[in-house]
């Protein structure tokens, strides 16, 4: 789908940049814009802009093909650092979770924990029912605590889709979470992979 309307784009684009308006696909374009009565000018939400039409395909296109997507996304954590929880500011920049003091990134906590091959798994307590563990061959890399069940989801589906897992959040056992909360857990998880 997207490579035809990359080149219906391409066909709209020529005809209407000057390029090549004789040639038989302008024609084309031209008659069913008439026959569409020229819906395609509006600039409402009833219809399309013209110009949004010729930057259909390309938009989606480049977000596509890019096979390195470049995640950023940054956020306060609690961290389980020698049995103590410790509030970070933890960013999952190129597959990597970084730790830091702060939101100014000027000094960071620990080194950053690759996460490609981990293990993510809920780890809820009865005190920390949004808490989740970061394993690498069964060996414990971190331990962390959102602060809702909407954001924990987030996370948990963000650490996943950058560790490389398949698992579905849904496989996954939540103790002590009751079940409206495990719906958004599983929700947010879903919307970040």
């Amino acid at each position: 789908m997207l490579g035809l309307l990359s080149a219906w784009s391409r066909i709209v684009r020529g005809c209407f940049g000057g390029a090549s308006s004789g040639s038989s696909d302008c024609s084309f374009v031209r008659t069913m814009i008439e026959a569409a009565g020229g819906f395609l000018k509006k600039k409402g939400p009833s219809g399309l802009k013209l110009s949004n039409l010729m930057n259909l395909g390309r938009k989606k296109s480049a977000s596509m093909e890019s096979p390195e997507k470049t995640l950023e996304t940054c956020n306060y954590l609690n961290v389980l650092i020698n049995s103590q929880w410790k509030s970070r500011y933890c960013c999952v920049k190129d597959g990597h979770l970084h730790f830091y003091q702060d939101r100014n990134k000027n000094k960071a906590a620990t080194h950053p924990v690759s996460l490609i091959g981990c293990d993510v798994t809920p780890q809820p307590t009865p005190d920390h029912l949004y808490s989740f563990r970061i394993l690498h061959n069964g060996e414990e890399l971190a331990t962390l605590e959102a602060k809702s069940s909407e954001d924990m989801g987030h996370w948990l589906g963000l650490l996943l889709s950058e560790s490389g897992s398949k698992t579905d959040p849904e496989e996954f056992s939540y103790d002590y979470v009751d079940a409206e909360r495990v719906s958004c857990i599983v929700s947010a998880a879903k919307n970040s992979l």
